[in-house]
């Protein structure tokens, strides 16, 4: 599919919203045949249970937090962040429940505070303070 470069104003994105729409409803409503009535086209499009593997629920409640994270909704952002880190942290359990028992020791030493990194942290602290007065 060619590239489509988007409009350039309020006006034009409008315009390009609209025509697109349109160009799409044609496309759904026009495979339907001529004269298709409209059961044959509700039962197509708006009377379906699932589209592809996802059941129209799904995709709905998906498409709009979509919609909604498009329009910087802040909870709806905040939501979306929760959403990924908690993907996130499902993957990382995932993950570390696949490694062998050493390996995962080796990662819980790796997450306990070294002292050594303190006294190091604290240094360089202590150097930039001297170094702004």
């Amino acid at each position: 599919m060619p590239a489509v470069e988007g409009p350039s104003t309020s006006d034009d994105r409008t315009a390009h919203v609209a025509a697109e729409l349109a160009r799409l409803r044609v496309g759904v409503l026009g495979g339907r045949g001529p004269g298709a009535g409209p059961m044959e086209v509700g039962r197509h499009t708006r009377e379906r249970t699932r589209v592809g593997d996802e059941p129209v629920s799904q995709l709905r409640e998906r498409v709009s937090r979509e919609a909604a994270v498009a329009r910087l909704d802040p909870d709806a952002l905040a939501l979306d962040v929760a959403d990924d880190r908690a993907r996130l942290t499902r993957s990382v359990y995932a993950l570390r429940e696949g490694m062998p028992p050493a390996a995962r020791r080796m990662g819980e030493r790796l997450r306990r505070p070294m002292p050594w990194c303190l006294v190091v942290i604290q240094a360089l602290l202590l150097i930039r303070a001297s170094r702004r007065r």
